[in-house]
């Protein structure tokens, strides 16, 4: 596995434990942890608190114009948003 598939199953890996932090059942009809079907049906609270969590676990700042339906439609799709906020974060050297 080259660096960038690791960092990559890594940064996934993480999200995961974050959205199953702010649930109460991740479990599937069928008994599997469905992470995709926790996504979808969040509440506002509950995407807040997530939101929150996101943010303070990887030092970034998720604009308000990226809390969208299609951010949070599966676990791939807020795993790519968080990248994509931890490649665009300002820079700490000065």
């Amino acid at each position: 596995m080259n660096a960038r598939a690791a960092a990559h199953d890594e940064l996934g890996r993480r999200v995961s434990e974050i959205v199953l932090g702010v649930t109460t059942d991740p479990l599937g009809a069928d008994g599997a942890v469905d992470l995709d079907g926790v996504l979808a049906e969040l509440d506002s609270v509950t995407t807040v608190d997530l939101l929150v969590r996101l943010e303070t676990e990887f030092g970034i700042a998720i604009p308000a114009s990226a809390v969208v339906r299609e951010n949070f439609a599966s676990l791939s799709a807020l795993r790519d948003l968080v990248r994509s906020e931890i490649e665009h974060r300002p820079s700490e050297a000065g």
